[in-house]
């Protein structure tokens, strides 16, 4: 189970990663503010099951 653990958390980075990469790219354009509201939720979301799963013994 701690393989499936850190797989999770790998997982987990690489999504954050990739949503800021994204995020990144496509600082040139307007971004509306639920579009802004949706993103933050979806990070905050990743980022408690990181620290959920980080921690879990």
């Amino acid at each position: 189970m701690k393989t499936l653990r850190y797989l999770a958390l790998v997982g987990n980075i690489l999504f954050f990663l990739w949503i800021v990469w994204n995020g990144i790219d496509e600082g040139s354009r307007q971004v509306g503010r639920l579009e802004l509201f949706s993103l933050g939720s979806l990070l905050c979301l990743l980022a408690l099951n990181f620290f959920l799963l980080w921690r879990q013994k």
